[in-house]
């Protein structure tokens, strides 16, 4: 609200005050004054009405007490009622005598009993409105204890009030106009320089810091002063927001291009800010001012360690790990944020550490199964040898046998070597990949055919849902040995009489083929060829699905299956010959067409890898004519 209404409010406010409290005054007094007056009133008629009484009753009987009290209702205008010491009314001008009560215990009827004018005002039940009651004993009749009770209602008072109220009103709304005109006349003068100033000080507030607008005239020396510290803060404002928002400015590139989160808390333990950081780490909203740490970070470790820097002035570093799929580490620095010797909060840095510590643990692990890889088969050969060397040449048939199990373990040697070498090959980004348009479904047909007699050994089926016609462009040698590696892996891991089946999905991008993904089925040949004559590279995903009917992957185990040397079950693995680097290769190999794997499995049921290839393809007339 402005100032001048303000002031407006106050001094009509104050009117308003003073002229309720006048009027209130004045009802109250004009109300009694006017009972007053028709009291006295009625008590001078009364004893008028009481002689009369008197007169008719001089020989002290009440024989027509209601003709009585008509009589004297009559010429006073009122009710009249006449009652015998003991309270009981002997007559009355409105109800039958014998229907009304004993009116002993009332006020006015005690008071007139004790020699006293009998006063009183309340609500009447048979009246059914306020009333005003006066009671006179009438002397020497009925042994002196006979009284006439006179009664009024009071509405004619209530009538008269209202008129003159209606007066004072009037009056006052007239003096509340000219109030209301003074008050805003006085407050807009007042009020209008200290506007131009406000005005002055919010275009500073909402960053405009050009010249001042002109203030209305006159001034007082008070708002001059305040005009001139006013150009002064200005000036002095924009010079230092100048300076703030290339310090903000710095500070939020700084922030933003950090990749270790940051968490800034106050004295009392409450966070004042995060960067994005720290908001992409830990899954938070952007606005985490005024929340606990323990809310964003539900670690024990780093309230500890916000609280023991608190506490004092020393960094404190604390290790924490945040459970789930994939698990993370991070390293927390915490250091107190002094001032004047005092800390008045911290600031928390957390380092991602997660890819520093699978690295180190992929290491170790690569390290030892590696000599554990090694040593096994050559611990086989030396043996093998060793023992020839003692003498088993002379034994033909153990002779062959320590001849075979030398040339099966060189070969699982051999082998290992290869997928290391493959593996070295397509870990280090150097191997350039020899892009070819290629058949998709020779390259699965010879992949298929490569596992054949495998399959054949465990009666396992292998079916193939591919278009003959679908062609593209990858490095065919590379595709070959990934598919190769799957159907290999399937086939060891799924019982006899079960089944692998190979399908693809085609994903379109700009070119529609027919709505959304089309998986194949047969007679898909006949619907590419109707949708796709002639049209060149209308898809720019593949999608090869490798399903087994066999033992399946536990869920815990499914995130590491692609690393090397890692193995579900162990014992079984190598029992079947495996050097556990297949599935690391065809990770590696689909990664270098740009493309990703990915896998699900429910355990005794089966598995599905999942290869998408960004690839082009071509589906050439003459093919599809074919």
């Amino acid at each position: 609200m402005r100032l001048h209404w303000k002031l407006m409010l106050i001094y009509t406010s104050v009117v308003v005050i003073v002229m309720a409290s006048v009027h209130v005054y004045l009802d109250r007094a004009l109300r009694g004054f006017l009972v007053s007056q028709l009291v006295e009133t009625l008590t001078k008629e009364g004893r008028l009405a009481a002689s009369y009484l008197l007169a008719k009753m001089s020989d002290g009987s009440i024989e027509s007490g209601d003709a009585l009290a008509n009589h004297v209702a009559r010429q006073l205008e009122v009710r009249a009622t006449i009652i015998d010491g003991k309270g009981t009314v002997r007559g009355d001008s409105k109800v039958p005598s014998a229907n009304l009560e004993n009116q002993a215990d009332r006020p006015e009827i005690m008071q007139a009993l004790n020699g006293q004018v009998g006063r009183s005002l309340r609500y009447s039940e048979t009246l059914e409105q306020e009333v005003l009651y006066v009671a006179i004993l009438v002397p020497g009749a009925g042994e002196g204890k006979i009284v006439l009770r006179l009664a009024m209602p009071i509405n004619t008072v209530g009538q008269v009030q209202n008129r003159i109220s209606r007066v004072i009103w009037v009056g006052s709304g007239l003096g509340l106009s000219l109030a209301l005109l003074l008050s805003y006349t006085i407050s807009r003068f007042v009020s209008r320089p200290i506007g131009d100033l406000t005005k002055v000080a919010r275009s500073v507030a909402a960053g405009d810091f050009g010249d001042f607008a002109k203030v209305s005239k006159p001034l007082s020396f008070e708002l001059r002063e305040l005009a001139e510290a006013l150009h002064s803060m200005r000036r002095q404002i924009r010079e230092r927001i100048g300076q703030i928002s290339v310090e903000k400015s710095r500070l939020e590139a700084i922030l933003g291009s950090i990749a270790e989160g940051i968490l800034v808390a106050d004295h009392s333990g409450y966070v004042l800010m995060t960067n994005q950081a720290f908001d992409r780490l830990f899954s938070v909203t952007p606005h985490t001012e005024g929340r606990l740490p323990a809310e964003l970070v539900q670690n024990s470790n780093i309230e500890d360690a916000i609280k023991e820097t608190l506490a004092g002035t020393r960094v404190v570093t604390k290790s924490m790990t945040v459970p789930g799929v994939p698990e993370r580490h991070f390293d927390v620095h915490v250091a107190p944020i002094l001032q004047n010797e005092a800390v008045i909060g911290v600031v928390a840095i957390f380092y991602d550490i997660t890819e520093i510590t699978q690295l180190e643990r992929i290491r170790k692990d690569f390290v030892a199964n590696v000599s554990h890889e090694l040593r096994t088969p050559l611990t086989a050969i030396r043996g093998c040898a060793d023992t020839l060397a003692e003498g088993a040449l002379t034994d033909p048939e153990a002779a062959t046998r320590f001849v075979q199990t030398i040339v099966s373990n060189a070969e699982r040697l051999q082998l290992l070597l290869e997928d290391l070498l493959d593996l070295s090959r397509l870990e280090s980004g150097k191997l350039s990949l020899e892009l070819e348009l290629c058949k998709f479904y020779q390259i699965l047909q010879h992949g298929v055919e490569s596992v054949g007699h495998a399959a054949e050994k465990k009666g396992i089926s292998i079916s193939l849902d591919i278009p003959t016609v679908l062609k593209v462009r990858c490095d065919r040698k590379l595709i070959e040995q990934a598919v190769i590696n799957l159907l290999d892996n399937a086939i060891k891991y799924t019982p006899e009489d079960g089944n692998i089946r190979i399908s693809i999905l085609l994903n379109e991008d700009e070119t529609q083929i027919g709505k959304g993904s089309m998986s194949y089925s047969p007679g898909l040949e006949d619907r590419l060829e109707a949708d796709l004559d002639g049209v060149e590279e209308p898809v720019n995903k593949v999608a090869v699905e490798v399903t087994d009917t066999g033992i399946g992957i536990p869920l815990e185990d499914l995130p590491r299956v692609f690393e090397r040397f890692y193995r579900v079950d162990k014992a079984r693995s190598r029992q079947m010959g495996g050097t556990g680097l297949g599935l690391s290769i065809v990770k590696d190999i689909i990664e270098a067409h740009q493309g990703e794997i990915n896998v699900e499995s429910t355990l005794n049921v089966g598995t599905t890898f999942h290869i998408h290839l960004p690839v082009r393809v071509k589906l050439e007339e003459e093919e599809l004519s074919s």
